[in-house]
């Protein structure tokens, strides 16, 4: 399988779901192990709706930290890279991190955050990032998300103009428990529900795989299906890309800060660049504030 001539299509907003490579069953293995040691007292998927919130929230920070920390993770996941026909030296990864939404959890005042609509920029996420989604287990359609593909071009008015990273990192990031900050946690969202004529529900049986650009505007949808969802979030741009400056506009992104600074060169760990974050950025920047300008214009 080899998904780079793909790429650049998706970063146009195609979208492509496919049958992972040989090596996935092997990763989602140990990863199925993390969650069943987290929740091993039945099948976690319906066990999360009777824990109490308290044991459910302190399970599942235990168990993104396993994810995400464990060096054995990614290496794991490494083989995968290279049948999908991606070069490692060309990956910066922002990290490998698993999520669980509850059956039933827009029932849950608290859990509104979970459901907000948005573009993955609006939270400081560059224009030229993918997002691979992976289902733990397998996700029927009612416990997927939703894509609104005919605003991949079309700007929604919302208010990523008030989130700044570094404030977000102060009050924890993203999955953390650590909140230093006495302020909550900004969720931008669009000021009204868009209305699409053709949306996409994202759903997959387990052994498959999901791979969308970040701007395209999306949202995790109701869980009915009385099960939990676990799946995983891989994020990750190419070096070429923030080279050449490839990615769709700024149509409607004002936020504050980079999470490019936080992604790491998949071979040497390595941090991007500040300059090249800075030269890619710069190409964006640019042309938001001419579309600022015209709009002040008219």
């Amino acid at each position: 399988m080899d998904l780079k001539p793909e790429l650049l299509s998706v970063l146009q907003g195609n979208t492509k779901k496919f049958v992972g490579p040989k090596s996935l069953p092997a990763f989602l293995k140990l990863v199925q192990s993390t969650v069943g040691t987290t929740f091993p007292e039945a099948d976690p998927r319906r066990l999360v709706s009777q824990l109490r919130k308290e044991d459910f929230f302190a399970r599942m920070i235990r168990l993104r930290s396993q994810i995400k920390d464990n060096p054995v993770v990614p290496q794991t996941f490494s083989p995968i890279w290279q049948e999908l026909g991606l070069d490692p030296h060309e990956i910066y990864l922002d990290a490998i991190r698993i999520r669980c939404v509850p059956a039933r959890f827009q029932e849950i005042e608290a859990a509104g955050p979970v459901a907000f609509i948005h573009r993955d920029p609006w939270y400081a996420n560059p224009q030229c990032q993918f997002n691979l989604w992976i289902p733990v287990y397998s996700v029927p359609k009612e416990a997927g998300f939703r894509i609104y593909p005919s605003y991949f071009n079309q700007p929604i008015p919302n208010n990523s103009n008030q989130f700044d990273y570094r404030k977000w990192l102060d009050a924890g990031g993203f999955q953390s428990a650590n909140n230093s900050s006495s302020k909550p946690q900004l969720f931008p969202s669009p000021d009204f529900d868009p209305i699409e004529p053709s949306p996409l529900d994202v759903f997959a049986d387990e052994g498959e795989m999901f791979l969308f650009s970040s701007h395209h505007l999306h949202g995790t949808s109701p869980n009915t299906s009385g099960f939990a969802r676990f799946s995983l979030e891989i994020r990750f741009v190419l070096e070429s890309h923030l080279t050449n400056r490839i990615g769709p506009e700024k149509i409607d992104n004002r936020s504050q800060g980079s999470t490019l600074s936080h992604m790491y060169r998949l071979t040497d760990s390595r941090p991007v660049p500040d300059q090249l974050i800075k030269h890619y950025e710069r190409k964006f920047d640019f042309h938001q504030n001419k579309s600022d300008s015209l709009a002040r214009l008219r």
